[in-house]
């Protein structure tokens, strides 16, 4: 396990300690993200907040790289591409249906980008009416808009 040596005052020089002490005695208030800490064995001094940036890199690789977390992220994928983007199609119903009488532009738009992307994740049957009714309701909304404003 690596130990560290650590200095917050620029003179004296306390340590070893692990990383979890150093992450306590941070986390106490007893350092701050500035302290200079030195791997023991090397003579490069760097701030504390660059070694716990570095340490946490490199538990998110060791946990990415485990059987479980990997197991977990495949199980994960395989559901959410079953699901089909449904709660998307429902977004882009509501956000067509909306667009008819607020803001059509943007709520159609928003509407027609969740068609779309129902369609790529696999849902075409919803995808496509999605993408019917935000064109349909968008241009609807704006033709509201326009006769409201002309009166």
């Amino acid at each position: 396990m690596k130990a560290y040596f650590y200095c917050t005052d620029g003179s004296s020089v306390s340590g070893p300690v692990s990383i979890d002490e150093l992450i306590r005695l941070k986390f106490s208030g007893d350092i701050g993200d500035m302290a200079q800490v030195c791997e023991q064995g090397s003579e490069v001094w760097m701030p504390l907040a660059t070694i716990l940036l570095a340490h946490r890199q490199q538990e998110q690789a060791l946990k990415l790289t485990s059987p479980v977390y990997a197991t977990a992220a495949k199980r994960s994928v395989e559901q959410s591409s079953n699901s089909g983007g449904g709660g998307l199609i429902a977004t882009g119903i509501v956000c067509a249906l909306v667009s008819l009488l607020f803001l059509p532009p943007a709520f159609g738009l928003a509407a027609l980008v969740c068609g779309i992307v129902g369609v790529a994740k696999g849902n075409v049957g919803g995808g496509i009416v999605v993408i019917i009714l935000a064109v349909t309701c968008g241009l609807a909304g704006m033709y509201i808009g326009a006769m409201l404003m002309s009166q």
